[in-house]
């Protein structure tokens, strides 16, 4: 049997999910995506998300945001999770 390999980002998601309580809806996001050919940032807030997989995040609008386009976490105003130092 092998075991799932480990992703902070799933992990920090889950984490809120599951044992953060009322701080799910404190949690923000920043994605980066493609508008009209240009990369803009995109914050979603983590009231959103209604599943966490191990590839990305659903919303509830049932968008899939694969963890790679995620920048930046950011819990209760503070930034948990800056891409590039996870």
């Amino acid at each position: 049997m092998t075991s799932m390999a480990s992703n902070a980002l799933r992990d920090l998601f889950n984490r809120v999910r599951w044992h953060g309580g009322e701080r799910g809806a404190s949690l923000s996001f920043a994605v980066r995506c493609r508008r009209d050919g240009a990369e803009v940032l995109r914050q979603h807030d983590g009231a959103e998300v209604v599943a966490v997989s191990a590839g990305g995040l659903t919303l509830q609008d049932g968008t899939f945001l694969p963890y790679h386009r995620i920048v930046a976490v950011s819990l209760d105003g503070r930034t948990v999770w800056p891409r590039g130092r996870a």
